[in-house]
C-alpha cells in the first residue's frame, strides 16, 4: 500500500482482530522517496462504539488522555538516565549486540529522552 499524505495518524495496537483501547497519535513525514518516520506524540482512548470499516481496520472516535503526573513519577523518571547508561555500558559490544552499532542506532531511532518532567 502506498502512502500518499504526511500528518497525523492514530497508531493502535490489536489483540485476536479487535482494537486496543488505547494508542497514541502519531506524526507521520516523509524523509525520502522509500523513508518514512512515525513519532508517537500524544496518548489517546477509543471512544466506543468502535465500528468495523474497510479492508479489515476499525473506525472509532477518539480522546486524549491527561495522565495525572505525580512527584513521585518525575523522581522515578529522572532516574532513569543513568540507569539507561549503565545498561548501555553492559550490553553495547557485547555478545548481546547482534551487530556492532545496533543499540546506538536503535537509540538514534529512538530519539533524545525527554525531560524528566514530562514524565507521565
Amino acid at each position: 500500500q502506498q502512502l500518499e499524505d504526511e500528518g497525523e495518524v492514530a497508531v493502535v495496537g490489536a489483540w485476536r482482530g479487535r482494537p486496543l483501547g488505547y494508542g497514541v497519535v502519531a506524526r507521520l513525514a516523509r524523509l525520502g522517496e522509500r523513508q518514512w518516520e512515525l513519532k508517537g506524540e500524544r496518548h489517546i482512548r477509543l471512544v466506543p462504539p468502535i465500528e468495523s470499516a474497510s479492508e479489515g481496520g476499525f473506525a472509532a472516535r477518539v480522546e486524549a488522555v491527561e495522565d495525572d503526573v505525580q512527584v513521585v513519577d518525575v523522581e522515578v523518571a529522572r532516574s532513569l538516565g543513568p540507569l539507561v547508561e549503565r545498561w548501555r555500558a553492559l550490553v553495547e559490544g557485547s555478545r548481546f549486540e547482534r551487530f556492532a552499532g545496533q543499540i546506538a542506532g536503535i537509540l538514534a531511532d529512538l530519539g533524545e529522552m525527554p525531560p524528566a518532567e514530562d514524565a507521565g
